[in-house]
């Protein structure tokens, strides 16, 4: 059995701790209003950004807690904010854990931190780019790595799932490579195809599971289901199932390809291995939500 806290206890760490639960294990879910989070949690109220607040809600706990899963995400898109989500809030949140006897450690990070030419497939053994936002997230995975003996980073790609209905309803609506907004949220600014990397929150929560469960995990993963596509053939798949013309996406496709082979050797399996299996449900999720 462990003792986990998920700091950072968004969308994925929720699904993450149900699972994980359902497993038999204790979950502290860290965030900076847990109200709304399941009652078989643990629910910690504390701010990444506040110290004193990580220390209050920890320092009860700290003698239990084995395993760190650090899912936070970034509250904006500037500098300031993926520092304090991915950098400064990983080293405060180890600091408030103080002497706690962690035996795994997990950070989600993601596979931003790759600037690689278009086309190229990209793994863990891929060179990373310390520019920009990218930095961070290394800072991110240095401190969880050096955290303990078996500290992981996962690049997690593209998440979606329930609730994220955002590329359907550009599709549904003829806006994906012609609205400026919604086509560059969707990965095709200027109406340019784009390969796509994604993964299903079930199997992201999946992996992260399996990895805290591994005997002799390497310290990165690369986080992408096994269906990388152009955003033109998942937009056809959509449409097609909507009822509505597919967007026109001028090609060759650009952006990198994610590959999971090291995940999927070190044992897991994928629930849903491709956007083919993962969007009917949310499609439904969308159609009925649009009546």
């Amino acid at each position: 059995m462990k003792d986990v806290l998920i700091a950072g206890c968004g969308w994925l760490g929720t699904a993450l701790g149900e699972r994980l639960v359902a497993a038999g294990h204790t979950v502290y879910a860290l965030r900076r209003d847990p109200r709304a989070l399941p009652s078989t949690f643990t629910r910690l109220a504390a701010d990444l950004a506040d110290p004193a607040s990580l220390r209050a809600a920890l320092a009860p706990h700290r003698d239990a807690i084995d395993t760190l899963v650090y899912a936070a995400g970034s509250g904006g898109r500037d500098d300031a904010s993926y520092r304090l989500a991915y950098d400064d809030g990983v080293a405060r949140t180890l600091d408030a854990l103080d002497s706690a006897p962690l035996e795994r450690a997990l950070f989600t990070s993601s596979t931003a931190v790759y600037d690689a030419a278009d086309g190229d497939e990209v793994d863990e053994d891929t060179p990373v780019t310390e520019a920009g936002h990218a930095a961070h997230l290394l800072a991110g995975e240095r401190r969880i790595q050096a955290a303990c003996p078996h500290g992981v980073a996962l690049r997690l790609a593209g998440l979606y799932g329930p609730g994220r209905t955002r590329l359907i309803q550009s599709v549904h609506e003829g806006t994906l490579g012609r609205d400026g907004r919604s086509a560059h949220q969707a990965g095709a600014p200027g109406g340019r195809d784009r390969w796509t990397n994604r993964i299903h929150q079930r199997d992201a929560a999946g992996a992260i599971a399996h990895l805290l469960a591994h005997d002799a995990p390497a310290p990165v993963y690369v986080g992408v289901d096994q269906g990388v596509a152009p955003l033109s053939e998942v937009a056809a798949f959509l449409a097609e199932r909507l009822g509505v013309a597919p967007p026109t996406l001028e090609g060759p496709p650009l952006g990198k390809r994610c590959s999971s082979a090291r995940l999927r050797a070190s044992g897991y399996r994928f629930e849903i291995p491709t956007y083919r299996e993962g969007y009917p449900a949310i499609l439904d999720e969308y159609r009925a939500r649009s009546r």
